[in-house]
């Protein structure tokens, strides 16, 4: 049977602030915002950012923050979250040591994984990860604010920490179309589609870790999102998630841009199936995308009443 899931799709943090979200994205990181819209869920307006390493948003490589301005952010006893890698070309990190030494943000030593060269970097309780990438050959969107030659190609793989590797793994193999790799001290690895761009996991041996609920404080990556093609895969996954014994899920719901499914995992981290075959030139052309805020149809009547909440709550300059 051939896979249903490709690799990373996008990935979703809560955040404290849409402002900090789109300064540090576009002018640290030098992503592209692509589409500013709203939460779907609630009665109550708060930012969805989509910010991408292309022009377009292409599954693989796309970053979104959902910004809850006000709910405090929880700093103790706290699960580990998901660790997202970015991929950059060969002999970047220490240039980008550089860069972010230049906008004052956090990072650790260049350090070795699985033979790859990777750099930790902390925006508050947010961490991430730069790995090189030497034979990605993805192109990204120029950025005024960062060289181009040691520019995010898109996402490299993510790191799930998990108390129970072994539950972990076995719901990777039987449930995500993964194939398991080689072990490198606490981290085994875990690939997708032959471990190419976006399709690698590394699951993190996190002692005595309590594996996280559904719900989770800003300051966390909410869930990731892996691609599948269209709704029928996404079914074909759903229906292969319950004939495992994976029953902890969401039915699914339409984003807009994509149609998703959630799994709570063996390790607690949420990922999501979504679908590929919508995309965010749905409704702006390409030269479009990021620069108007854009409303699901059921929120469009209460356009004037958002607008003004997220000036006074949530203001943004672009």
């Amino acid at each position: 049977m051939s896979a249903l899931i490709s690799g990373l799709h996008h990935i979703t943090y809560l955040t404290s602030g849409a402002q900090d979200d789109y300064d540090f994205y576009t002018r640290v990181l030098g992503q592209t915002l692509i589409k500013k819209t709203v939460f779907y869920e609630g009665d109550f307006p708060r930012y969805h950012l989509y910010f991408s390493s292309d022009a377009i948003g292409a599954p693989g490589g796309v970053t979104t923050t959902i910004s809850m301005p006000g709910v405090p952010e929880e700093t103790s006893g706290r699960t580990p979250s998901m660790i997202i890698a970015y991929a950059v070309p060969g002999n970047a990190l220490e240039a980008w040591q550089r860069h972010l030494q230049g906008h004052g943000i956090e990072h650790g030593p260049i350090e070795t994984r699985f033979g790859e060269r990777r750099l930790r970097v902390r925006r508050g309780l947010i961490e991430l990860d730069l790995v090189e990438a030497p034979s990605d050959i993805r192109k990204p969107n120029p950025s005024p604010h960062i060289d181009q030659s040691i520019a995010i190609l898109g996402f490299h793989g993510i790191t799930i920490p998990a108390g129970d590797p072994n539950a972990m793994g076995a719901f990777l193999t039987a449930a995500w179309d993964c194939e398991t790799g080689d072990v490198d001290g606490s981290f085994t690895r875990y690939q997708q589609n032959g471990g190419g761009p976006a399709a690698v996991i590394d699951v993190w041996h996190v002692a005595d870790m309590i594996a996280g609920g559904w719900e989770c404080p800003p300051g966390n990556m909410h869930h990731a999102a892996f691609a599948v093609a269209d709704d029928a895969a996404q079914l074909r996954t759903l229906e292969r998630l319950d004939s495992r014994g994976y029953a902890d899920t969401r039915p699914p719901v339409h984003r807009g841009y994509f149609r998703s499914i959630y799994v709570r995992t063996p390790a607690g981290a949420i990922v999501e199936a979504a679908t590929s075959d919508i995309g965010f030139l749905r409704d702006e052309s390409r030269s479009e995308l990021g620069l108007k805020l854009k409303l699901p149809p059921f929120f469009e009547e209460r356009r004037d009443e958002f607008v003004e909440t997220l000036r006074k709550i949530d203001p943004l300059v672009i």
